[in-house]
């Protein structure tokens, strides 16, 4: 029986030989004990709310659905232990909701790990100089392409 190099299955991804352009990304979001608080589309809740002063505009300008804002701010407030949002009573523009000290100071502490985990994530897969000068050269005006470096010919910070 003849033996045939192994074929990608359908619905996995295809790892390109040539990875001068690797991004690292990330995601963070905080736990209290194991159990899921708040993470990055949270944060931009909380944002919003701050800006617009409602939570239903805020739920609105983030894609979310009221119920899902409101059941995901409920179940921070429970994990977290505090409460993330307060109503203002009234009628007209002095309705609405507004974060209170310890949501602003959640949020405070999210955009600080956040630029630290960026920051860190900038410098793991920068290929060095030589690398990506042979990248803009893989395909110059006469077309003469340059053959592009292996994984072990990237230099990493």
């Amino acid at each position: 029986m003849p033996v045939h190099p192994p074929q990608p299955r359908p619905g996995h991804q295809h790892v390109r030989s040539c990875i001068v352009g690797l991004t690292v990304r990330s995601k963070i979001w905080f736990e209290v004990d194991g159990e899921f608080a708040i993470g990055e589309g949270g944060a931009l809740l909380l944002k919003a709310v701050d800006d617009l002063g409602s939570l239903a505009r805020a739920a609105r300008h983030v894609g979310w659905s009221y119920r899902h804002a409101w059941g995901y701010v409920q179940h921070a407030e429970e994990v977290l232990d505090v409460r993330l949002l307060q109503t203002r009573g009234g009628k007209g523009m002095a309705r609405g909701t507004a974060l209170t000290p310890a949501s602003r100071n959640l949020l405070a502490i999210f955009e600080q790990r956040r630029r630290s985990v960026d920051r860190l994530s900038s410098h793991v897969a920068r290929p060095s100089a030589e690398c990506a000068n042979r990248q803009r050269r893989a395909f110059s005006r006469d077309g003469a392409g340059v053959a592009c470096p292996r994984e072990d010919q990237l230099k990493f910070d």
